[in-house]
This record gives structure tokens, sequence and C-alpha cells, in this order.
């Protein structure tokens, strides 16, 4: 039988039927298996994991040292074996076996009769929040923010202590997100081919760390206690979190594996997001769930569901209602989603509230009336809008461990803009900048943003809160440095941003396009989402803008980025040319513009989503790559900002158009 893993234990966690569908993985999908290491690249894990490494091996310099790097089980064992008979041992990688049971510890150090167990993980923590996750709360519950992690850590203790036969000590290891990197270039001593999935720290060799492991970039934080509550079944969020107490429910997981049985699923509003939904519903986990636990047929899964209901503006009924078995939004009454403080919804309100926008999802599918809705409000708002206009997008990524000396982890790196300018003639220009150097790029940013956007008093567009963020932590890292212009670069973002607690705002303060789009407009296209990439095509919908983009992007922009490509906006994906795809889909392959005459690309890698610009910014930062794939994933990186800002100005042209 399959063993039980620390990874197939906390894959289950929260779900257990998730374990017999990551077990079978030929036949059902799962979307967090495409590439475990260019996720564990971009989130930092593989650079936090040989910074430990590195730690305490520097740290215990005279125990005998071993990093087990094989991946053959039988071989880690036997490895482990030997380098548990020395007195005194830093172990990378022990593995250990018991009962259907079998993990690889990161860190283990052996000190005479006393074991720590380290588990490492990529995620930061405040020294002084130490304490929260140290202990169980007055409840007697683990740390909801760390709970999979600290229960992840249980499983490896409760493993480890019952095949040595003696106790083990328990340590979590997170970032100390508020201790300043010590050393310039740490991020770049760890060498990373991502062709070859190869990881170098010999680089971390020239690197001496403090002796003292609270100065340490990473924090050990003794969890003993707390893990000895989950063992033995003492804290109170086990039967809610898992369904039943810890001892039982690793028991449930081996017994499904030594039969081969799926565990009765249970559905909840968590199903939203589970990573084995699949478009083939024959290899969706998420599919024969529903099927088993709601009686759901095939055809049930087109109609409109409870989780599809917009959820914003604090709304969380959707676990209550799928609890009480309301599934389809045409299983939900009034009081199901509104709030008894809102008006009701109707064509002449000046603006949605939330309530009267859930009330108008649900009234246009029950109608099956598709028509879009512009509230007469949006029109006025318009109105205060001085041109020329200007729609920014930002792309970010947050480094573990930092370039520089005296940065921090986590530390927002603000790598790439794009920005459109829309004159009031209609004349339409972009400019950009972006850098993919290793570096701390965020001030010289700043200082191509201010150009771009000084010139004029025009009215800026952002869509959804991201820019406004970046800017003000940026103006933050400002006050902090020693750049000769840094007071002119604070006064110029402060113009154009709002605080927190808005006791500052910009007397150009961005505008949110997404509330906007929230307050004024709706189409049942974007059932329940508001993101740019549901809104774009549920705009292109409009007969009118078909009509003003219906020739290249190239005719409309003049940009470098789309000059030696057949880029449309507008694509119909049927005969009768009356729905139009998402342009988002139709972005170049990487590297289609190297290809030579005659060639075809087979690549099907697109970066259309925020999540994979950033995966391809980490990956630009290490090696394996030729000049020739740098310049792939750049231009690749410069199209899809690019058309964030453009799917802003098609937007806008709608609203324009329609109001």
């Amino acid at each position: 039988m399959p063993l039980l893993t620390k990874s197939l234990f906390t894959t289950s966690l929260g779900c257990p039927r998730k374990l017999y569908y990551a077990v079978h993985k030929t036949q059902y999908d799962n979307a967090n298996s495409d590439n475990d290491f260019m996720r564990s690249l971009a989130e930092g894990g593989i650079l936090v994991g040989a910074l430990a490494r590195h730690y305490y091996f520097s740290k215990y310099k005279s125990f005998a040292q071993y990093y087990i790097e094989t991946k053959d089980k039988d071989e880690a064992l036997r490895q482990t074996v030997e380098a548990m008979r020395e007195q005194n041992a830093v172990i990378a990688e022990a593995a250990f076996e018991w009962n259907g049971c079998f993990v690889r510890v990161d860190i283990l150090v052996k000190r005479g009769s006393t074991i720590k167990l380290i588990e490492v993980k990529s995620s930061s923590l405040q020294q002084k929040d130490e304490d929260k996750i140290t202990s169980t709360t007055q409840r007697g519950e683990v740390n909801s923010a760390y709970r999979k992690y600290i229960y992840d850590l249980a499983f490896q203790k409760y493993v480890v202590e019952n095949a040595l036969g003696e106790s083990v000590e328990g340590y979590l290891m997170l970032i100390n997100s508020n201790k300043q990197c010590d050393v310039d270039g740490l991020n770049q001593m760890v060498r990373i081919n991502t062709k070859t999935q190869t990881v170098d720290e010999s680089g971390l060799k020239a690197y001496s760390p403090p002796t003292n492991e609270k100065d340490w970039l990473l924090l050990p934080c003794d969890m003993n206690m707390v893990c000895d509550a989950i063992i033995e079944n003492r804290t109170t969020e086990q039967v809610e979190y898992m369904g039943t107490t810890f001892t039982d429910y690793v028991d449930m997981l081996l017994d499904s594996l030594r039969e081969d049985k799926p565990i009765t699923p249970h559905i909840s509003s968590q199903c939203k997001n589970c990573e084995f939904k699949s478009g083939d519903p024959a290899r969706s986990g998420y599919h024969r769930c529903w099927k088993e636990c709601a009686g759901f047929t095939d055809a049930d899964f087109e109609k409109p569901h409870t989780l599809e209901l917009w959820g914003g503006k604090g709304f969380r009924k959707a676990k209550q209602l799928i609890a009480e078995g309301k599934y389809f939004l045409s299983d939900l009454k009034p009081l199901d989603y509104f709030n008894p403080k809102d008006s009701e919804a109707n064509l002449d309100m000046c603006e949605f509230n939330p309530s009267s926008r859930r009330q108008m999802q649900i009234e246009k599918w029950s109608k099956g009336d598709m028509e879009p809705i512009l509230l007469p409000g949006l029109k006025a708002e318009m109105e205060d809008w001085k041109f020329p206009l200007h729609f920014i997008d930002f792309e970010t990524s947050t480094v573990a461990l930092p370039f520089t000396k005296g940065r921090y982890p986590y530390e927002t790196t603000a790598f790439q803009y794009s920005h459109h300018q829309l004159e009031k003639d209609g004349t339409l220009t972009h400019t950009e900048w972006i850098s993919t150097d290793r570096c701390f790029p965020n001030f010289d940013f700043a200082r191509a943003l201010k150009r771009d956007l000084e010139g004029d008093s025009g009215t800026i567009f952002r869509y959804s809160h991201h820019e406004n963020s970046v800017l003000n932590q940026i103006t933050e890292q400002l006050k902090h440095s020693n750049e000769e212009d840094r007071f002119a670069l604070i006064e110029f973002i402060e113009s154009i941003t709002h605080n927190s607690d808005n006791s500052n705002i910009g007397d150009r303060d961005m505008i949110d396009l997404c509330e906007v789009v929230v307050r004024y407009y709706y189409d049942p296209s974007m059932k329940g989402s508001n993101s740019i990439k549901v809104v774009l095509p549920a705009v292109l919908r409009s007969r009118e803008l078909q009509k003003l983009y219906e020739k290249p992007y190239r005719e409309y922009v003049s940009s470098p980025n789309f000059a030696e490509f057949d880029f449309s906006l507008i694509n119909y994906i049927d005969n009768a040319h009356t729905e139009v795809g998402n342009p988002y889909k139709y972005l170049p392959a990487i590297g289609a513009e190297l290809l030579e005459e005659g060639e075809t690309s087979d690549s099907e890698d697109r970066i259309n989503n925020g999540g994979l610009a950033n995966a391809n910014y980490a990956k630009l930062q290490y090696d394996g790559l030729s000049e020739d794939e740098k310049l792939k994933l750049r231009n690749a990186l410069l199209r899809y900002c690019e058309l964030d800002t453009m799917a802003m100005v098609l937007i806008y042209k709608f609203f324009k158009v329609h109001c």
C-alpha cells in the first residue's frame, strides 16, 4: 500500500477525501501538482530550506553532519539509521517509517539523548508574536493561522517518536519578518537551475551566520507542548478541523490507504477552491464528491451554484447555506443573502449595495436574462474624471530572502508596471517599466512611475487595492532610505494614494476601477466574480465595443510587445460571430517571437495570470536560462501586464459607450 507521507497527511487536512485523489494522481487532476519545484521557488521554500540547513550546520560544526539527498526511500532510511548512531549529529532530510507512515524531517539535531525535530516553512512571523503559536488559546485551540503547519509538525513528531521509541522535541522554523538581512546577496548564494530543477547551496559557505539563534533571519519556535497536546487529543479544535481526534484521524487515513478505499466526503463552502476540481468531470474529484454527497447529476453542475454567489462586502453565509442543503441559486430566498439594512434592487437606484448586487445576480439568472446593467450613478461619477486618463497595473513579488543587506523578508518587490494613457480625442499611448535583474528595484520603479504620471493632473485608475498598497509600502521604504530624491518621491506617491486609515488622501488619489464595477455594473456572465479576467470578456460582449476594436491590437496602440503578432482583442469562438473569447487566453505563447520563419511553437506556456507572472519573475532570478530564454520570459511578462491595463481601457470605453 502507499505510505502515509507528511505531504499526503497535510493534503488531507480539512478534507480527508483528498487523500484518495492525491494517491490516485493518474486518475484525478490536481491543480497544485503541475510544478511543485516552481511553486516552491516562487514561495521561497527552496531558499529558506537551504538557509536553515546552513544555519544548523554552521551552529553545530563539531557535530557529525549529514544531508540525505537521495529520493530512494530505503536508501534514505538506511542513511538515517547510520547517522543516528552518532552521539551528536545534525541530519537534513532524515527519514523515518512507522506503521505505514513515512516522513522526511527537514532538520534533526541529535545531542546525546536529546533529539530536536525542526520543520522549516517559508511563512513569516514577527518575533513578538511567537507566543501566539507556541501555546494554545484560552479555549485550548491551536492557532488557526498556523494550524496546518503545526499539525504537519505534530504528525512528524508522532511518527518519529514511535519509530525511535523515545521522545523528541518539535520546532517550527518560520521567517522572522522583523529581522533585517545581515548580508548582501543572500538570495543569490543559493544557485538554482530552473531547467534541471537542481539546487547548488555551495555559495552559502562564504556566509558566516550569527551564532545566536535570536539573530537569525529564521526563527525556531518551540512547539513541543502544542504538538503533545495534539497527539494526546487534548486540543479542542480537532473534531471540527478533522472530524475526529488526531490519532483516530491518522488511523482513518491509514485504513483508507490499506483498503484503497476513499473516505466518505463532506461538502462545504471550502469546495469552491478544491485543487481536485477539473474541467473534465471524469477526472474531477470535486465532481465525484458532489455526486456522492448531494446526488448531483452531470446536468446539475451546469446550474448556477450557491458558491458562485458574489461574496463581497462581508458576506459569510455560504458555509451555512451549503450545510442547509441550499446548493443552487434557485434554492435561495432573500433572507439567505439580503441584509435588512440594505435597500432592494431596482433599475432606478443610483448604485448597488452589497445585498442588491446579489439580488440582481439571482434575479438575472432566474429570468434567463443575460443583458448587462449599468446604473445611472456611473454617468455622474464619470463626469468628474479628468483627461488624460491613466490606467496602471503593477506586478510584484515578495522575496523570502532579501537581495540586499538591511532589507526585510517578504518586502514587496515592485518589478514591473504597465501604463496606458487615453487622451480626450481618443489617442491611446502605452509606456512601461520592468526590472528583471537581481536587485531591489522599488525606488527606480517609483522614479519611472513619477516620470510617467507627473506631467499632468489627469485621473489615474487602478484595478483593486494592490497598487495603492504597494505604493504605501514603497513610501515606508523611502522613509528609511538615504535616496537623495526620497522626499520628492514620497510627495508624489502621497499625492496619488491614500493610507490605510484614510487620514491622508492624495489630491489625485487613484480611482479603483474594480470598485466602480461593483457599484454600478453587473453582467450575468461574470457570475459572482469581479476579477478583471472575468470583467474583460463580459464587456467585450458589447457589439459597440466589438466594432470599435475589431482590428489587430497594434492598430490601436504602438507597442513593441505586440508589434510582431497578429494579436486581436476580439476573437470570436463561434461561427456566427456572436461570442467573443477571453483575450487572456489568446496571449502569444512564451518565446513565439523567437521562432524561425515557418517554425511553429508547441508551447502552451502563456503568462495569463498574476501567479504565473510572479513565478516566472522568480525564474528569471536564477540559473539555467539562456539569454534567449530570459528574453522570452521578459517579453511574456510585458505582454501580460500590458493586457491588464488595456483591459481597464476597454472597461472604461464600455462605460463611455453605454452610459
